[in-house]
Order: C-alpha cells, then sequence, then structure tokens
C-alpha cells in the first residue's frame, strides 16, 4: 500500500531527526557548522541572531550554548518540540512558523542565517524573503545562505535499513529547469510510506520535494538588487554547495 505522509506527520522528525541520532560523529559536525558560522558571521554574545528554516535546531543549540542569543523558526511541529527539550534553558526560542509569513521589527537582528532553505519556495518568495532580511538586520548586519551547486547536481540513489522499514532515497536534477527532485519512501513490510508536502505549489502537485538550484550569479545578483555587498565564502561542506554573505550598509 502506498501511504503518502507529511513533514508534521512523519517525515520531519525521520529525516531530520531519526536519521541522525545514532551518528557518533552528528556533534562534531554541528559544532563544525556553528563554527563556521561564528566566524563568518563574527558573533557574539552582545549580538541577536535569527535562523529562518532552522530544521533540527541543533545549530541554534550549538551557537547558544556560546551564549549567542538566537530565534529559530521553522514549520515542522515535531522537530521543534523536539529542540525546546534539548535547548532547556539556553537562549535560543523556537518559533513554529512559515518562513513565508512570518514578520520581525525592522533592523532587529545582527545575523540572520538561511541554510539548505532557499530555493525551496518559488523565486517570488525567495525574493521576498531576502528582501524581508535586509529589512530585519541592523545596520552592518550580515546574511549568511547557501545552495547546491547547480553544475555538480545529478542523480544519486542510496539505501539504508532503519527500525522503521529500508529508506530508499533517491535524487534526480532537470538541468534545463534547475530543479533538483529529492524523493524518498520507506519500505515497512507491503506498505511504502512516500513523502507529500508540497511547499511550492507552483512546482507542481507531485511526491518528494523540489528545490530550484540558483547559480551562485543569479542568486548573487538578487541579494545585490536587494542591497546587499555580495561575497562568495567557503562552504562548511565542500564543493558540492556553495555560500553567500550579504552585508546591509
Amino acid at each position: 500500500m502506498i501511504i503518502n505522509k507529511t513533514w508534521n506527520g512523519f517525515w520531519g522528525e525521520f529525516l531530520i531527526v531519526t536519521f541522525h541520532k545514532d551518528n557518533p560523529d552528528k556533534w562534531r559536525h554541528i559544532e563544525k557548522k556553528a563554527k563556521w558560522v561564528t566566524d563568518h558571521g563574527t558573533l557574539n554574545k552582545q549580538l541577536m541572531v535569527l535562523d529562518l528554516g532552522c530544521g533540527s535546531g541543533m545549530l541554534d543549540i550549538a551557537l547558544a550554548k556560546q551564549g549567542i542569543h538566537l530565534t529559530a523558526v521553522d514549520r515542522i511541529i515535531p522537530v521543534l518540540d523536539i529542540a525546546r527539550k534539548e535547548a532547556g534553558n539556553l537562549p535560543v526560542e523556537f518559533i513554529h512558523a512559515d518562513i513565508k509569513q512570518i514578520t520581525f521589527p525592522d533592523s532587529n537582528f545582527n545575523c540572520i542565517i538561511i541554510l539548505e532553505t532557499i530555493g525551496l519556495m518559488n523565486k517570488e518568495d525567495d525574493i521576498k524573503l531576502l528582501e524581508n532580511t535586509y529589512k530585519w538586520l541592523n545596520k552592518y548586519g550580515i546574511v549568511i545562505l547557501d545552495c547546491p551547486e547547480p553544475a555538480l547536481a545529478g542523480p544519486n540513489y542510496w539505501e539504508k535499513e532503519f527500525n522503521e522499514g529500508l529508506l530508499k532515497f533517491e535524487t534526480t536534477f532537470d538541468p534545463e529547469a534547475s530543479i533538483q527532485t529529492i524523493t524518498p519512501a520507506l519500505i515497512n513490510g507491503e506498505d511504502t510510506i512516500q513523502l507529500y508536502d508540497p511547499y511550492s505549489i507552483d512546482k507542481g502537485d507531485h511526491t518528494g520535494v523540489k528545490r530550484y538550484l540558483y547559480c551562485r550569479e543569479e542568486l548573487a545578483g538578487i541579494m545585490k538588487k536587494i542591497g546587499f555587498e555580495v561575497s562568495v565564502i567557503p562552504h562548511y561542506w565542500g564543493g558540492k554547495y556553495y555560500a553567500l554573505k550579504g552585508l546591509k550598509h
């Protein structure tokens, strides 16, 4: 039987939390990512940081352990509930909201992080989010964002056994449309659980995730048009992703 489940209904907790819970290097990778953000965002305890599309929230917890104050936003309720318990009394607030709709006061943050998020919405929503980011930053505030390199995207397939069943994970890429499609499926006996949760309906009615992959020149151009001074920074994962830093003057 084919069963469709959403991020909130199953896939968020499974892919973001369960998938990584037995990884002995999990916190080492998170701390490496936190150092990368701290270095490029020039963060310290006096600064206010916003994480848009925070996922597991573990990056925010690692930063909060340094005394940095964070607001972290995501729409996957079960994952945020786990993050809140993990955070305890650390200076991080997890907010359940759609980043397309949330608002903050102007000039409210010193640094904004947008990782693994740009391209999941449509272009108009991406641009609106970056425009909001510019407004929400203080003068000389910094935004850090990333995107997979379209030139290095391609088909990929792997399988992994879990207590919940066999996870089959397939990635394809349409170079003409610059759309990456990610289709996880969990096989448990005669049942196959698919991810059905289209976030950007203009990409069609589909299972899995469709993400537009910006080339760095296109994304940097959008940021510059909004008003950012843009620079390319090395990505903590290496060459299959690129990262951009935007400075508000």
